[in-house]
């Protein structure tokens, strides 16, 4: 029997569901394996579901003739998707790779549907947007590479004793080189 505590957890930071709506949330779930390397998502595909993380570890990027953009990354406790891309349902330019092997509970679409028809109160599931999701700190040039990096110490530290420096560098912005001085100013 699969648990859903994480889950039950996590919509309760958006909204005082009551059991019964909560029972209604993870009775649509589903359970899937994501092996590490593999792809959730491609370029060209549309984002059909919210994935909760129970285990593992995700990419969101976007790749180029030069290089790798990272969207986003993801662990355990967070929703990964492709947010443009569920919201309005068109095909997305990026990618989301599992970069460990991953274990992930399924909430699609149709079921999300289902559950708003049912009940207003699942209207504010779009909230795990506005918690899972940020805008993209490259996006905001007035803000110097030390300042972006404290930014991501006080959101996600989590994030950088887990992923790859190039990664986190890429998500930030600046190049691996630029993070490791700025990390120096850091120690």
């Amino acid at each position: 029997m699969p648990s859903f505590d994480a889950v039950r957890q996590s919509l309760l930071t958006i909204h005082a569901f009551s059991d019964q709506e909560l029972k209604s949330v993870t009775d649509t779930l589903k359970e899937e394996k994501v092996a590490k390397g593999d792809l959730l998502l491609k370029p060209g595909d549309t984002c059909q579901a919210l994935s909760f993380v129970k285990s593992g570890s995700f990419r969101h990027f976007i790749a180029n003739d030069e290089e790798d953009l990272t969207v986003f990354l993801f662990m355990e406790n967070d929703w990964v998707a492709d947010y443009q891309s569920f919201v309005s349902q068109k095909p997305t330019e990026g990618s989301i790779q599992a970069l460990e092997d991953c274990e992930l509970q399924i909430l699609t679409i149709h079921a999300l549907h289902y559950l708003i028809d049912k009940h207003p109160a699942f209207f504010t599931l779009g909230k795990i947007f506005e918690h899972g999701f940020s805008p993209h700190p490259k996006s905001d040039h007035r803000k110097s590479p030390d300042d972006r990096y404290k930014e991501l110490m006080e959101k996600k530290p989590q994030w950088i004793n887990r992923f790859q420096q190039n990664y986190i560098a890429s998500f930030l912005g600046m190049t691996p080189e630029t993070l490791s001085r700025v990390r120096s100013r850091f120690r």
